[in-house]
């Protein structure tokens, strides 16, 4: 697969299944991490055993309003005890990615960070990198001193004058609407994870980190309606 860019690889067969994934998630949302690193398996295996083939859209979602230590946040939502066993658990299932966890840092506003996500070359490469700095070093994600050197290693050009042009905001903004427009039929939680395919319009849809053998089965289900579908 590949983001935002359609897959090209030597010898294809012409009658390759095109499926458009949009996945509206926000970087500081643990699970919306899990939900993307399952998400590049499945498409894995679906281009391999159902040559299938991806094209992915990230669409931005802002949860954090205020500035707040992550670990004050969740005792206060969940208490000491679920914080504990959330940590645990979202450990372990990190280290099936290959990333680290902590709860270490702030909870915060992402909107900077999407705005740079939108003119990342490799939006997919930019995100990864937004989420070890938020998940495994703990780093604040709204700071500009965080920010801006990952654009930078990212071929984000300007960065600085791309976060202060109320434009790149208006955009963020309008991008924001669109993702809101997607999920309000469903829910209002993130990740969600929305698959057209191509040439019959046909949909499918996943809501929270799922696990593979959810998103697997959905893939072999929009095939299956889209193969009906052009019957």
């Amino acid at each position: 697969y590949s983001f935002c860019t359609l897959l090209e690889k030597g010898e294809e067969p012409k009658n390759k299944m095109k499926v458009l994934v949009e996945a509206v998630i926000d970087v500081v949302c643990p699970w919306c991490c899990l939900g993307v690193g399952v998400l590049k398996e499945a498409m894995a295996v679906m281009e391999e055993k159902e040559g299938m083939e991806f094209e992915v859209k990230f669409l931005p979602w802002v949860l954090g309003k205020k500035t707040i230590e992550k670990r004050e946040m969740y005792k206060k939502r969940m208490g000491e005890t679920r914080m504990a066993a959330m940590e645990t658990e979202l450990t372990k299932q990190f280290a099936k990615l290959g990333m680290g966890f902590t709860l270490d840092g702030v909870f915060g506003s992402s909107r900077d960070a999407h705005i740079l996500a939108a003119h990342a070359p490799d939006p997919d490469a930019f995100y990864t990198d937004l989420f070890k700095k938020y998940f495994e070093e703990g780093c604040d994600i709204a700071l500009h001193t965080t920010l801006v050197p990952l654009a930078l290693s990212h071929n984000i050009g300007s960065p600085e004058a791309l976060l202060s042009e109320p434009a790149q905001a208006a955009r963020l903004d309008s991008l924001l609407s669109a993702s809101h427009e997607l999920l309000s039929p469903f829910a209002s939680g993130v990740p969600f994870f929305f698959f057209t395919e191509r040439s019959t319009g046909v949909k499918q849809a996943i809501p929270g980190a799922q696990d593979l053998d959810i998103f697997l089965n959905t893939l072999r289900r929009l095939k299956h309606k889209s193969l009906n579908a052009k019957i």
